[in-house]
């Protein structure tokens, strides 16, 4: 096992993108490829309702405060961006584009996104 930094570069388009909270140095992958980005989530998101309730947390998260503000952080970063969103526990589709729910929190557009 090789241990590597927060933001290491798995190879050109393919950097980890530090997420904790659901265990102790969890990150979620960020690809870029041409023009296209995407970022697969892994655990710091199990369901779409957490991105309406920010302070939901899955039982199994090691640290509950840190995964709130990994998401609350994550969701701002990404919404209304061209990064595709990709949750990984999600039910199909688990692809989509983060958007602002006029109440507050998010939701995942998964409209207008190619197959």
């Amino acid at each position: 096992v090789d241990l590597v930094d927060w933001e290491h570069v798995v190879c050109p388009g393919v950097q980890l993108e530090p997420t904790p909270g659901h265990t102790p140095g969890h990150c979620s992958i960020h690809l870029t490829s041409n023009d296209a980005e995407a970022l697969i989530t892994g655990d710091c998101i199990h369901h779409p309702c957490q991105m309406t309730r920010l302070d939901w947390c899955s039982s199994a998260d090691s640290d509950q405060a840190a995964g709130q503000a990994t998401r609350e952080g994550l969701l701002a970063k990404y919404v209304d961006s061209d990064v595709l969103f990709i949750g990984t526990h999600f039910a199909t589709p688990t692809a989509g584009h983060v958007k602002h729910l006029d109440t507050g929190g998010y939701w995942l557009d998964v409209g207008n996104v190619a197959p």
